[in-house]
């Protein structure tokens, strides 16, 4: 597998490969002293980001309609 890319503290660890789009290999939290995921968990070998435990999906204004959004009375505009 390709070099990781990890940032952590004492209660949240992410792990993630740039390579393959910034995709989420792995989202952890520390629950009474053990570590528990919080996404699936890919297959050893990622084919694509889809594979992954979660990937981005920007740019945003394709995947909105109109590229624009209500949310509590408020439009916004991306």
């Amino acid at each position: 597998m390709e070099p990781l890319l990890k940032i952590a503290n004492n209660y949240l660890s992410l792990s993630c490969l740039p390579q393959i789009g910034g995709s989420v290999l792995e989202l952890q939290a520390s629950l009474d002293g053990s570590w528990a995921s919080l996404l699936r968990l890919p297959p050893r070998t990622l084919k694509s980001s889809s594979d992954s435990a979660c990937f981005v999906m920007a740019p945003y204004p394709n995947r909105v309609r109109d590229a624009r959004f209500v949310f509590e009375g408020c439009e916004y505009q991306l």
